[in-house]
């Protein structure tokens, strides 16, 4: 059994977003494969973990620059007698880069999205400055796991990697138990104070972050006018996550109850076991929408534009995944209206494509041949 040496470079712990789900499932699930051992912030809170976890960078932003600490990460390397170094981001790259000159290790970014891509969508205006350093440390990189397949396309033709240095390792799920979800809504019918026959539609995320917030707005602004004007059932629409703009918080109260603002729940898994249809109205972030894939794997059918579903083949997703083209949201609604087959079962297809296990057997089998190299 290799070991690893994972690099994350921010606090994975609690985990709350999607971003640091990705991170902590990972690590959990690629234990069962190597020995590894995780360096990150101090902040961190560190329960019972199946790795070794080291709190030694500060939670300065000063530690993306400091390069004391690639001397504290030798030692450990060599200390542990750990074959492979796996980085979260490309920002810590240049670490790595550093490491394998002082080690002879070779090393790994895990990438979530393409970076610069995301930024830019942000608007951002050094993204191109994160393209030039982020293209430059894929191409010095032994391997690059991304997160999808179009994000490998994307670095093969415009940053140059070498596709053959390429592998997907995407976001995955433990197969949810099987619960009576009619329990967990009538938990949300009771709650809300909802009539017995409202279809809830749910949206959630961390809404500080701008495709999120952006997605409140075509719910309220684009989705729910014509929800209004077109649906013959009650409904609601539960936005589920902290952070939302205090405009859009008050918008969503002028709403007669139709959109309902939660905030941040602790138990997310219960809200997406008791909604009926998941809507993602995202156009923009990069990436995989980690809040897609686990909706659906709680058994929702999702309604999705195709920029929010990049990164779920809807080849296995079908039929819980429907798809409207970007900004077409005549067509988005007329998919949040087809509730007839919102039971119908998620696809084993689905749910071998984002196992966790299934995918980090495959991650730590790459990581060995590099071992080996």
């Amino acid at each position: 059994m290799i070991g690893v040496l994972g690099i994350a470079p921010y606090k994975i712990l609690p985990a709350r977003t999607g971003g640091e789900r990705y991170i902590t499932g990972f690590y959990a699930a690629l234990a069962a494969w190597c020995r590894l051992e995780v360096v990150s912030v101090k902040k961190n809170e560190a329960p019972a973990l199946p790795y070794v976890l080291h709190r030694l960078f500060s939670d300065s932003p000063a530690r993306y620059i400091n390069p004391l600490q690639v001397f504290q990460l030798a030692r450990l390397i060599r200390r542990a007698q750990l074959q492979v170094i796996l980085v979260e981001h490309p920002y810590m790259g240049w670490m790595a880069v550093l490491l394998r000159l002082f080690t002879g290790k070779p090393f790994v970014i895990h990438s979530h999205n393409i970076e610069a891509n995301r930024f830019k969508t942000l608007g951002k205006w050094w993204w191109p400055l994160l393209r030039a350093y982020e293209g430059w440390i894929h191409r010095r990189a032994n391997g690059s796991f991304f997160i999808t397949s179009e994000d490998a396309d994307y670095a093969i033709q415009h940053y140059r990697v070498k596709a053959a240095r390429t592998s997907v390792v995407t976001f995955g799920m433990e197969t949810p138990a099987p619960v009576d979800k009619n329990h967990y809504r009538a938990l949300l019918l009771q709650r809300y104070a909802l009539d017995a026959h409202t279809v809830i539609y749910q949206f959630n995320g961390s809404l500080g972050y701008l495709p999120n917030e952006q997605a409140v707005r075509h719910i309220l602004e684009d989705i729910l006018p014509l929800l209004r004007a077109k649906a013959t059932f009650p409904f609601v629409i539960l936005v589920c996550g902290g952070h939302l703009q205090e405009t859009l918080v008050q918008a969503i109260a002028q709403t007669n109850g139709q959109v309902i603002y939660t905030g941040f729940v602790d138990q997310l898994e219960d809200y997406l076991r008791g909604s009926d249809i998941f809507m993602n109205p995202v156009l923009a972030g990069g990436g995989i929408k980690t809040k897609l894939v686990e909706a659906i794997a709680y058994g929702l059918t999702a309604v999705s534009c195709e920029s929010g579903a990049i990164g779920v083949p809807a080849s296995i997703a079908a039929p819980k995944l429907k798809l409207a083209a970007d900004l077409d949201w005549h067509t988005f609604v007329a998919r949040l209206l087809e509730v007839t087959d919102a039971q119908a079962p998620v696809p084993q297809s689905f749910r071998d494509y984002f196992n966790w296990e299934n995918i980090t057997r495959h991650a730590a089998e790459k990581m060995e041949m590099l071992a080996k190299q």
